[in-house]
């Protein structure tokens, strides 16, 4: 397992909604967590087709949709889905669920 000290702590785990998205500006750049099935990860947080801001966007099962020109994207590969206006993948980061915190290895 990794040191904890790789990762960068985001949010606590309650202030990700259900099925949503809760998003991060780090060092200038724009990240998003996602919350589905109970899992959470870790994301871009701009659309690689515009730079949209994810965190418009909604979550539906496992996709990630982005609300600027209906990208979407699979949360468990990053790849979007046929017929996005995109074939670019979003990156994923590493995160992971510490007591009650949200972490994510993010580039400092």
């Amino acid at each position: 397992m990794q040191a904890l000290n790789e990762f960068t702590p985001l949010c606590k785990v309650s202030e990700v909604p259900k099925n949503g998205i809760k998003a991060f500006r780090i060092n200038g750049r724009h990240y998003v967590v996602v919350e589905h099935a109970g899992k959470y990860e870790c994301l871009d947080g701009l659309c690689p087709h515009a730079q949209g801001l994810l965190a418009f966007g909604q979550v539906f099962k496992n996709y990630l949709y982005c609300s600027y020109h209906q990208a979407v994207f699979d949360l468990d590969s990053g790849k979007p889905l046929p017929g996005s206006p995109t074939d670019q993948a979003l990156k994923k980061y590493e995160a992971k669920v510490v007591g009650d915190t949200i972490y994510a290895k993010i580039p400092r």
